[in-house]
């Protein structure tokens, strides 16, 4: 991802729950990159549909300062959270994703 210094973007991630019969409940955090990435929607819990799709809506924030050239890494991550009943164990499972972040110029069309 491209981003100027003093530039905003809104961008998404997304999350399937492919061959599964009942809702799954995924929390998601920014781990890496907190200076520029924020998660946007109103909870990090995000209940994704059996066979289904759920957007993760972020923005970042590219300070004016930094250096063209300048690389960032944003590290998501994204826990299952058990729904164990009482006297069960829940176990769960969680997968980070990395996105590349690079401070462009923005160059003016002739």
């Amino acid at each position: 991802m491209i981003v100027y210094p003093g530039e905003t973007k809104e961008v998404y991630s997304t999350l399937q729950n492919i061959g599964e019969t009942e809702y799954i409940s995924i929390r998601a955090e920014i781990r890496q990159g907190e200076d520029i990435a924020q998660i946007i929607d109103s909870s990090n819990i995000y209940l994704v549909p059996a066979n289904g799709k759920t957007r993760v809506n972020f923005r970042v924030t590219m300070p004016a300062d930094r250096q063209i050239g300048e690389k960032y890494n944003i590290k998501l991550a994204f826990a299952t959270v058990a729904n164990a009943e009482q006297g069960t164990f829940g176990i769960g499972s969680a997968i980070e994703q990395n996105i590349d972040v690079f401070v462009g110029e923005k160059v003016e069309a002739p």
